[in-house]
């Protein structure tokens, strides 16, 4: 099995905004797409399209492209939200002059999740430029553990260290937070490297001490005892997840209730495609249609 590294504090119970539940999810959905499809659909996760309503996602993805195209990315900042969101309901109604009232409530629910996203890959390369990194994404990165596989791509490097970049969204969210530090420990112990560094922003603001204070870690390296121990964590913690998870897959069997309280993850029509995707399933939605 494959777990991403930025899904390691969830799938050991460290992040207290994602259920392990929906991690099996994402694993379910790369080990076996078709049975896991059919698992949502009889757990009413994904309801048959009502033919009587118009599909209107190409419409919805279109006015959100007209619109972040023409933004102006090196400035863009969390006081653009509200202001780009208009925009993009605006140019929505320009798209499709007969809209009714629970598209537009849809539309601005997605909108706010993407813009969010959008805003953490501005200021990541905002970043990167201004600090001068060397830019990750280029390539995948694996550790193993038993027979299973955790990997994924990392922000940027720094010298001898392993950058990960986080864009907040308001200036309290400037703080330690644990799950973060998982992530970055799984990319060190991918990469094989010993040090790394949570580098946070907030606009243009950034926050990037070698030395742990009351809102950054600081520099960490897995030489050291503290750290060290978050590496054994996760190896340990993991061994159980994995074997929890082929349980749950095995057994199409996963307290459905932990899943069902973000609202249903969408519609599949006649002919077998995934449409009204809720914006939290969006990445495991596009693993079904693959």
């Amino acid at each position: 099995m494959f777990l991403e590294v930025s899904n390691i504090a969830a799938a050991i119970g460290k992040n207290p905004y994602e259920p392990v539940e929906l991690i099996y999810l994402n694993v379910w959905a790369r080990e076996n797409p078709t049975s896991l499809l059919n698992y949502l659909i009889n757990s009413k996760l994904i309801e048959n399209f009502n033919l009587d309503e118009d599909e209107v996602d190409d419409e919805m993805n279109m006015a959100y492209s007209n619109i972040i195209n023409k933004i102006d990315k090196p400035n863009f900042s969390t006081k653009d939200f509200d202001n780009t969101t208009d925009q993009i309901m605006s140019e929505y109604k320009k798209i499709r002059p007969n809209y009714k009232q629970k598209e537009l409530e849809q539309l601005e629910s997605s909108v706010k999740n993407q813009i969010v996203k959008e805003n953490g890959n501005i200021q990541e390369d905002n970043t990167i430029h201004t600090k001068k990194y060397v830019k990750g994404n280029n390539k995948m990165w694996y550790y193993k553990i038993d027979n299973n596989v955790i990997g994924g791509k990392h922000d940027a490097d720094e010298k001898h260290l392993v950058i990960e970049i986080k864009s907040r969204t308001s200036f309290k969210n400037i703080r330690k937070n644990e799950y973060d530090l998982y992530q970055l420990v799984g990319y060190l112990m991918c990469m094989e490297k010993k040090m790394g560094k949570i580098v946070q922003n907030f606009n243009k603001e950034i926050f990037d001490s070698d030395v742990e204070n009351s809102k950054e870690f600081g520099i960490i390296n897995l030489d050291d005892e503290k750290w060290k121990a978050y590496e054994m964590e996760i190896i340990n913690k993991l061994k159980l997840f994995f074997e929890n998870c082929k349980y749950c897959i095995d057994n199409e069997q996963i307290n459905i209730s932990k899943i069902s309280k973000f609202g249903k993850i969408a519609d599949i029509t006649q002919d077998g495609r995934i449409v009204n995707i809720n914006s939290k399933f969006k990445k495991i939605c596009n693993l079904l249609i693959n």
